[in-house]
């Protein structure tokens, strides 16, 4: 890698948090070892690590919590001892922590802490941290908070174990005390188990999440969330952030991909086998994230690094399985390029991960350690599990509070990245923009009206379409061509009126008939859809290529190719947002350029003809889209300050 190796200053402080059962030592160490890859003016970058956590279990006197040799010693002190005296204790682990980590003058101190406890006894969460420790006036200043986390079943896999804080051999002996209890009973008891500490690990996660931003908005720095199964280059690049072109890593610019889910997982269902879309997906991402543009780099945040909406179900009711989660980027082992994320039991995540986890919904029924063995989803009916509908029940309520969190995290996700790009919004077999797609728009639209600071760089945002999903979504009987050809007609009568050109002046094959005959616009639907809706290199090509201004007829058709693609994203953009349309017709080359455009538009909507089949039509989408999120960037002030 190369940048611009700026002098920084003498030791940059940053926190990483995350609750328990992260694995975090192992990221951490991943992180340490890209790090210490890096160069600074001219040498190797050197890091300093330590853990908060680590210095309150050797400083906590023995007589304050009673030793349990089976279980984590951190997990009997923190489960034992009452919070005011945890608190009492923080400030010294957090000097001692920083002092380690700031030993040997490094270029980098990592300070590692959880910032949400839970103490098993008392079933509480709490916040250890003394914001007024991290605020003293011999802490050296803050650079950035990064808060990481992971799956549900992963982490549950890992604190379920023996000596862990749901371990869930000792829960059940706990709870299970009735050893005259049928089968049916005992695993409904078990289950239960189960479903509630996943529910009570959802919780720590968001307690985690927003206590690191309340801690990052004191501090006054950034807060930035990723999940562990990103590339360990994203958590790097999230966690220097400004500072990355003092480490010849260029400036970062963060931007969260947005991508169908729903429908390849339906496909999933009903084949066995994920669909080429999610290939062709990854493939456009490994592009995106391959090379700079300038003197940016993008850092893609991926929602599907997150992947706990995966409850089997037989159509009927939720079953006690797992289907497979979003494929992961490679993971190489923590090198260059690799993720985070460790497996609970395994170095990498594949197939023999999978049953691990499903057997999270078969627990152990008494001390014995027995278990229902439940057929796979695969191999069963409906009716051979006990107590189908009440094991259904209490794994929807495990559902819905999965699914209020990944809303939440999506848009905390969505705020957290200036940058948005939507990957085939409308690849669908009834193509539309999703409610959750459109709530995403409009999140950043706010974002960006009521962000006053210059370093989002006005939030810009860019939608790639493929030419087959357009086909569908305005094929003719379609209701949202009906409506959208109704708008574009009332749109084009307004325009012809203020230009005072008569209908007749335009020839009978632009439009002339639909746009001036009364009556109800839909009669002219073929009309309206042969000319500008078919999304092919000549109708949208000729339009683009049209100098604005020259005649009634190119102006007629500039305005209305605005008004499509507005309408496409099914709302009018408030003033302030320009829009640019590309469309992508060969391989490596696209309809005109915007070098010499003074300003970027804020948003960029490309039309690709050839994504799903043609890998040098999706590197070509990767590089306009690269292109359109540096221009904007370095039209920042701030940004265009540090470039210079």
């Amino acid at each position: 890698m190369s940048g611009t190796g700026q002098q920084g200053p003498s030791m940059r402080l940053c926190l990483v948090t995350g609750a328990s059962g992260l694995h975090k030592k192992e990221a951490i160490a991943r992180l340490k070892g890209f790090l210490s890859g890096l160069t600074i003016q001219g040498r190797d970058v050197k890091v300093g690590v330590a853990e908060v956590e680590e210095e309150l279990a050797a400083i906590c006197p023995a007589e304050d919590y009673q030793a349990d040799d089976s279980r984590d010693p951190l997990v009997s002190i923190i489960g034992q001892i009452p919070s005011n005296r945890i608190r009492e204790l923080w400030p010294k682990a957090f000097r001692q922590a920083l002092q380690k980590a700031a030993c040997g003058a490094p270029d980098l101190a990592i300070l590692v802490a959880c910032l949400c406890y839970y103490r098993d006894q008392t079933y509480e969460f709490y916040c250890p941290v003394d914001f007024g420790a991290l605020r003293s006036k011999d802490v050296p200043t803050f650079h950035s908070v990064l808060t990481l986390f992971d799956d549900i079943y992963d982490v549950y896999q890992r604190l379920s174990q023996p000596a862990h804080v749901f371990d869930i051999g000792r829960l059940v002996q706990y709870e299970a005390t009735d050893q005259h209890a049928s089968r049916s009973e005992r695993y409904r008891t078990a289950l239960g188990i189960v479903i509630q500490s996943l529910i009570r690990i959802l919780e720590w996660r968001e307690n985690e999440i927003h206590a690191a931003e309340a801690l990052a908005a004191t501090l006054d720095v950034p807060a930035r969330a990723l999940a562990t199964k990103h590339p360990t280059e994203t958590a790097v690049r999230l966690i220097l952030g400004e500072a990355s072109p003092e480490f010849a890593m260029w400036h970062t610019f963060p931007i969260y991909l947005s991508h169908p889910i729903s429908l390849p997982r339906k496909k999933l269902a009903e084949t066995g086998s994920w669909p080429s879309f999610v290939n062709e997906y990854s493939e456009f991402v490994a592009s995106l994230r391959a090379d700079s543009d300038g003197d940016w780099h993008l850092a893609p945040v991926m929602p599907t690094s997150i992947d706990e909406y995966r409850i089997a179900t037989d159509a009927r009711r939720l079953l006690p399985a797992l289907t497979p989660r979003w494929p992961l980027p490679q993971n190489d082992g923590g090198s260059e390029g690799g993720l985070l994320y460790s497996a609970a039991t395994a170095e990498r995540y594949d197939a023999n991960v999978e049953p691990r986890l499903g057997e999270q919904f078969d627990p152990p029924l008494d001390r014995a350690g027995g278990r229902a063995r439940m057929p796979g989803k695969h191999e069963r009916t409906t009716g051979m599990l006990m107590g189908d509908s009440e094991v259904s029940g209490m794994l929807k309520t495990l559902q819905s509070v999965i699914t209020l969190q990944m809303a939440n995290r999506d848009h905390l996700l969505v705020r957290q990245c200036p940058g948005l790009l939507l990957y085939r919004p409308t690849y669908d077999e009834e193509p539309r923009f999703t409610s959750g797609v459109l709530a995403e728009i409009r999140d950043h639209h706010l974002l960006r009206k009521f962000d006053r600071n210059q370093r989002q760089a006005g939030r810009p945002m860019v939608v790639i379409h493929s030419c087959s999903d357009l086909k569908r979504i305005f094929a003719p009987d379609t209701k949202f061509t009906r409506t959208a050809a109704r708008n574009i007609c009332g749109w084009a009568e307004e325009y012809l009126r203020s230009h005072e050109h008569a209908p007749g002046e335009l020839p009978p094959e632009v439009l002339s008939v639909a746009f001036s005959a009364p009556g109800d616009p839909a009669e002219h639907l073929p009309a309206i859809h042969r000319e500008l809706f078919l999304a092919t290199a000549g109708s949208i090509g000729r339009a683009e290529a049209a100098p604005v201004g020259s005649s009634a007829t190119e102006q007629l058709r500039a305005f209305l190719l605005e008004e499509r693609v507005v309408q496409l994203c099914s709302r009018r953009p408030s003033e302030g947002w320009s829009w640019r349309y590309l469309h992508v017709d060969t391989e490596g080359q696209e309809a005109f350029s915007e070098s010499s455009a003074t300003e970027p538009a804020l948003i960029l909507v490309l039309v690709v003809a050839d994504l799903e089949s043609s890998d040098a039509q999706r590197v070509t989408a990767a590089r306009l889209a690269r292109q359109h999120f540096a221009r904007c960037a370095a039209h920042a002030p701030e940004a265009c300050e540090q470039a210079g």
